[in-house]
């Protein structure tokens, strides 16, 4: 049996609309509608000029085969940890900011568990770009 209930979301309990008087919630609902236009574009956007040029960038990274220079390998980090962010969460980001609510899965476990892997990839994406920037400030300072 498939559960077709695509109001689940993955927000906190005391913002629900059992929570808030209607007039906060139809603030809450404009300024939603308004950051998801641009979150959805920005998203587009990032996904567009992201993926190309990140993947030219690692053939040519690749091709170029310096593997023994450590600034050369944290480049290549930096690369792919940023392709992997325009390849995996901004195609979900996109896809939850045009619909306005997160409707990927057939069931409110799947909605969960995509919405939870969608975060931890975006947080340790950023992590990795985060620590390989700073162990290339270290490089270059030493």
């Amino acid at each position: 049996m498939v559960d077709t209930d695509l109001n689940f979301t993955c927000s906190f309990p005391w913002l629900s609309k059992n929570n808030i008087t209607e007039d906060v919630w139809q603030i809450r609902e404009e300024a939603h509608l308004e950051y998801s236009v641009i979150a959805a574009t920005a998203s587009v956007l990032a996904m567009l000029i992201g993926i190309p040029w990140n993947a030219v960038l690692l053939a040519i990274l690749v091709l170029r085969q310096k593997y023994k220079d450590p600034t050369y390998i944290l480049v290549i980090n930096l690369v792919v940890a940023d392709f992997l962010v325009c390849a995996l969460v901004f195609p979900v980001n996109t896809h939850s900011a045009i619909n306005q609510k997160f409707t990927i899965g057939h069931s409110d476990y799947i909605r969960c568990t995509v919405c939870n892997v969608t975060a931890i990839c975006f947080a340790t994406l950023s992590l990795v770009s985060l620590f390989t920037l700073g162990l290339m400030s270290l490089d270059r300072f030493i």
